[in-house]
């Protein structure tokens, strides 16, 4: 197990040394810049964002947590990370839509409401899976009181 780590750290340090050479050898100063500003604007969005409001999330749920099974939390906790990273990959194309496109073609789709369908779809099948959890819970809980007796 030890010699897999190692030989994984080696691959992932090489080809992230690779990646930073190609970077710095095919792109002009004013795009370095720019890949700069894009991944400081990321670390300030999951630190000022992402991490807070998945913070919260997770401490509301403890919160209600009497209520729902251990499984029901962790699928809510999972659909706001899927959530949340659909949001941050649709936020630059309706924004770039709102602009205004130089050509239609480019951006076609209407970003903001397949994005309000894609929240949507996610709050339907975790209320469907923290309901079949809360189900399946109950079911065995009361199995358990009847073999008791």
């Amino acid at each position: 197990m030890r010699a897999a780590r190692i030989v994984l750290v080696v691959l992932g340090a090489a080809a992230a040394i690779f990646g930073i050479v190609l970077v710095l050898a095919t792109q002009r100063f004013d795009q370095l810049l720019s890949l700069a500003a894009w991944l400081a604007a990321a670390i300030v969005v999951h630190d000022g964002i992402v991490a807070p409001a998945t913070t919260l999330t997770t401490r509301g749920l403890d919160r209600v947590g009497g209520r729902l099974t251990a499984r029901a939390r962790t699928v809510i906790r999972m659909a706001w990370g899927v959530g949340a990273c659909l949001t941050l990959l649709a936020v630059p194309l309706v924004v770039a839509q709102a602009r205004g496109a130089r050509n239609d073609s480019v951006l076609a789709g209407d970003y903001a409401r397949d994005l309000a369908l894609l929240w949507g779809a996610i709050a339907v099948v975790t209320v469907l899976a923290a309901a079949i959890s809360l189900g399946r819970s109950r079911r065995t809980s009361a199995r358990a009181a009847s073999t008791d007796r």
